[in-house]
């Protein structure tokens, strides 16, 4: 590739991330590319999709439990419910709320927490405006004494709501005064970049001046920094699992 060049020391002082690196060194921008492996790889975490069942009495089918523990160590993220009713004498209500089971991180306390949901009728699926994340050990109940709750969701590592995605940068070039990239990410999911640079490779900090700019591929983002006067810039990419 002409006019690049591979600076080895740096790329072995940073073997955990990868970066772009711009010298000014001589009024000249030479664009240093590091292809390093990151040393986090890969997300590991799982994230499954589910669907769950609750209810009780006259109308919820034999062998339904009356209520669902998140277990240890995960999170499940509800994102919608549905109440039926098969041949119970209280048919569909109008009105339809949820119950859950949940501690308090500030009060050594455990509660059943009701949420009204409004107007209903029969086979409607209620979808939360903001998914409710209930940690290990809250629960999901059945509110009503006939009838079942349909729940779904998602059940994912604790961990991984705040897991990091691998993050690879390539077609580098300087336009200007930006320094510019691909940022390929390794996972479709709803992401966000953070984008950080440092003059020297130890301290990393929210590049202010960075411009992120989403593609239609979901896993393809072009990102954009100011070189500045400064002899030296690093960049580096960070992706992070939004929920």
């Amino acid at each position: 590739m002409s006019g690049v060049k591979i600076d080895v020391n740096i790329q072995k002082a940073c073997h955990d991330f990868h970066a772009f690196y711009v010298n000014k060194a001589m009024k000249k921008i030479t664009l240093s590319i590091l292809v390093l492996i990151s040393s986090l790889a890969f997300l590991k975490a799982e994230v499954i999709p589910v669907t769950l069942v609750t209810g009780r009495g006259e109308g919820s089918p034999d062998g339904v439990p009356s209520s669902y523990t998140v277990p240890a160590g995960k999170v499940l993220i509800v994102e919608s419910v549905q109440y039926q009713n098969s041949g119970g004498s209280l048919g569909i209500p109008d009105q339809l709320s949820v119950k859950f089971r949940e501690t308090f991180d500030n009060a050594s306390l455990s509660r059943s927490v009701f949420i009204d949901l409004g107007a209903n009728r029969s086979f409607q699926q209620h979808y939360f405006d903001t998914p409710i994340r209930l940690k290990a050990g809250s629960a999901l109940q059945s509110n009503r004494i006939q009838g079942f709750y349909i729940w779904r969701g998602l059940l994912a590592d604790r961990d991984d709501l705040f897991a990091k995605l691998d993050v690879q940068l390539d077609e580098t070039k300087v336009e200007g005064s930006r320094l510019m990239a691909n940022a390929k990410v390794s996972s479709p999911r709803p992401y966000r970049l953070k984008v950080e640079s440092s003059s020297d490779l130890k301290t990393f900090a929210k590049d202010e001046s960075a411009i992120v700019t989403s593609s239609p591929n979901p896993k393809l983002a072009r990102v954009s920094v100011a070189t500045e006067e400064k002899d030296e810039k690093y960049l580096r990419v960070v992706a992070q699992v939004r929920r």
